[in-house]
């Protein structure tokens, strides 16, 4: 992530681990995922770029309405730095009633932890998790099985440093990308079952 006064920007890439999921349809998919979050204090602006089989610029709701709770009572240290804890529930989009959508089991909204320093007074971090008193060093969802990230370094400059606005992709609102992503996705399914299977039908020669 970088990040200054007024401008952050965080990329999430993923990576294969197993050779298992290759074999995996969606697994596939994810491999081409890079999301980019990108906020614009000032501008009152925040983006995300998700390439997901397509690019798609998604203009995102300012810090998503996240309401955080602030617990002060059991502060801890994060690389040297004292953080403290919060509790929020993040909005998720709900697909549920959508034309032609499969999935319907969107909870609307995630319990979210994040640990944050006052000690670097920027209100940014990870993914969606924003607009606390503080850099965010650590978080978590605890709707999702406890996935999260965790600040394994941090680096200050004292030289100004340019962070690029994501310009490319198709242009959708927070509440219509999951369906339109959703909808790609399924018609890429459909497109591959329709293509012959290798070795279907093939007999194997077995040595005498």
């Amino acid at each position: 992530m970088l990040a200054n006064d007024s401008v952050s920007r965080y990329e999430y890439i993923p990576s294969l681990e197993t050779d298992e999921v290759k074999t995996n349809l969606l697994e596939r998919a994810k491999l081409n995922l890079k999301s980019i979050y990108y906020i614009n204090v000032k501008q009152k602006k925040y983006l995300k770029q998700e390439n997901y089989l397509k690019t798609y610029l998604i203009e995102m709701p300012v810090m998503m309405g996240i309401k955080w709770k602030l617990d002060f009572s059991k502060p801890r240290k994060i690389l040297g730095y004292t953080c403290y804890k919060a509790i929020g529930e993040m909005p998720v989009f709900n697909a549920k009633g959508q034309k032609d959508l499969t999935y319907k089991t969107y909870k609307t909204s995630h319990t979210v932890v994040a640990w944050f320093t006052p000690e670097i007074p920027l209100p940014y971090g990870p993914n969606r998790y924003v607009g606390l008193p503080g850099l965010v060093l650590e978080a978590y969802n605890l709707t999702s099985n406890g996935y999260g990230y965790r600040a394994a370094k941090i680096e200050f400059s004292d030289k100004e440093t340019e962070i690029p606005e994501p310009k490319e992709g198709i242009r959708l609102t927070f509440e219509e990308s999951g369906y339109k992503i959703m909808a790609d996705f399924n018609k890429m399914i459909k497109e591959n079952m329709k293509k012959p299977c290798e070795g279907c039908g093939k007999k194997k020669k077995h040595k005498k």
